[in-house]
């Protein structure tokens, strides 16, 4: 529906969790069932989990109140099983989705972000669809 929407004026990012799955393939199968030839379209998917990004750039969420100001996380991302709760471990309160995931994405620095090679393939993304926006 989305790629109709775009048009040949836009493109359509497909954002998801590969949990266990193989990002890559799991990247392929949903394109193949996207329809990447109806528009523009871009798969980006996190490794295991969204909130292995909000891991990569931790440092750069502490101004947020309900992130403690000793937080850090030098380990490689990408390979952390429940980055929920390795946030929640990292926060004064039980991590939430619904809360905490817009004020987290607002205040994420983008080249932290980078220290996740999943990320990085999501700015990847966004930049093919920007291409001669």
């Amino acid at each position: 529906m989305q790629s109709v929407r775009a048009g040949c004026r836009g493109g359509v990012l497909v954002v998801a969790d590969a949990d266990d799955d193989c990002p890559v393939e799991l990247a392929d199968r949903l394109g193949v069932l996207v329809g990447r030839q109806s528009s523009k379209l871009t798969v980006a998917v996190a490794v295991r989990e969204f909130e292995a990004w909000f891991l990569a750039a931790i440092r750069s969420l502490v101004g947020h109140s309900e992130v403690r100001p000793d937080a850090d996380y030098p380990k490689d991302p990408d390979i952390r099983r429940d980055a929920k709760g390795a946030l929640s471990n990292l926060m004064t309160m039980t991590y939430r989705e619904t809360l905490h995931q817009p004020a987290f994405a607002e205040l994420m620095d983008l080249e932290a972000g980078m220290r996740s090679r999943s990320f990085s393939h999501l700015v990847g993304s966004v930049g093919y669809l920007l291409e001669g926006a």
